[in-house]
């Protein structure tokens, strides 16, 4: 996975979290490598092997208080908060 940030964004710490869409599983968690203009970090290739599709989204922090998820729900709150990888 990567992520793109823009220049005028100074992040601190990103990090990945993930888990297959099945409410009875928790969120796994790894912390994103800077990658040039972003961040990358990878979901590992036996987690992918499942009937289910995987979801995730990404922590973003400036600072100790200031942090924030993406996607996240937007300004009015309807979005959906995660991203999803289908098998194709």
């Amino acid at each position: 996975m990567s992520l793109s940030i823009t220049p005028d964004r100074k992040i601190a710490s990103a990090w990945l979290h993930y888990r297959h869409v099945n409410q009875a599983e928790r969120y796994e968690s790894v912390q994103m490598a800077a990658e040039g203009s972003g961040y990358g970090a990878e979901i590992p290739a036996a987690y992918t092997v499942s009937d289910y599709p995987l979801q995730y989204y990404f922590e973003l922090r400036e600072n100790a208080r200031s942090a924030w998820l993406h996607p996240g729900l937007g300004a009015d709150l309807l979005q959906q908060p995660y991203f999803v990888l289908r098998r194709a």
